[in-house]
């Protein structure tokens, strides 16, 4: 853990303050109770480091690397996890926008219906009207008019009523499929939010990481386990 390099130069507030902040980098939620007494023995250690050739500075130092392998481990083990979550994240956003588009088609099928109802209503309309002024022309005759009335008005008014019936439920068919529409909506924003917080995590973490791999501090760190490492053989 420690960045010192094995040499008289440094003081104990030297070795005091740089392991501090190597310590602060990777363990931010490490209390000031914790830190007094890692400290203490880090100081102590790096003071034992011109008498090298100590069990007591292998074992330190052997047990320090494994603190930095853990965090390391952890630190992959959960990039590892935000990637999965985040392939999850876009195969969900994909699949909305399949039924968003499916329901698009479905929605652009039940409009082309129900302009062709509204043509037909329409169509419909007009020959009401028609109908009616040919009834209008045949006032002067009560048994015309009245046969008209009976029979082709009223199977005139029976189709138009068919026709607006059609266009009621199409209307409400096309009413459903648009909260439908809204909602897959909402929840293509809310997963593409959720995308975005865990690439920002992912981007903050990956660069304290690299800050931590390419500082001096971190240099010294693995010139000291490979330097523990030398002193096991």
């Amino acid at each position: 853990m420690t960045s010192v390099a094995p040499t008289s130069d440094f003081s104990d507030y030297n070795i005091f303050s740089i392991t501090k902040d190597i310590v602060s980098n990777i363990f931010p939620a490490l209390s000031e109770e914790h830190f007094d007494q890692f400290l203490i023995q880090e100081v102590d250690l790096v003071a034992k480091v011109v008498n090298v050739d100590t069990n007591d500075l292998y074992e330190r130092y052997k047990n320090s690397f494994f603190v930095v392998r853990d965090f390391l481990n952890d630190y992959k083990n959960e990039l590892k996890r935000i990637y999965t979550l985040n392939e999850e994240l876009i195969a969900t956003v994909i699949s909305v926008e399949q039924k968003i588009n499916e329901k698009g088609e479905e929605i652009l099928g039940k409009d082309t219906l129900l302009r062709t109802k509204d043509k037909e209503l329409l169509d419909s309309q007009e020959a009401n009207r028609r109908l009616q002024a040919e009834i209008d022309n045949l006032l002067d005759s009560q048994a015309a008019n009245k046969r008209l009335q009976e029979l082709d008005s009223q199977a005139a008014n029976k189709r138009l009523q068919e026709e607006i019936n059609n266009l009621l439920d199409s209307k409400e068919v096309s009413k459903r499929l648009q909260v439908e529409v809204d909602n897959l909506l909402n929840n293509a924003a809310i997963q593409k939010n959720r995308e975005e917080e865990l690439k920002e995590e992912l981007k903050l973490k990956t660069e304290k990481l690299q800050k931590i791999l390419s500082s001096k501090e971190w240099r010294f760190v693995s010139f000291f386990s490979r330097f523990a490492k030398s002193l096991n053989h």
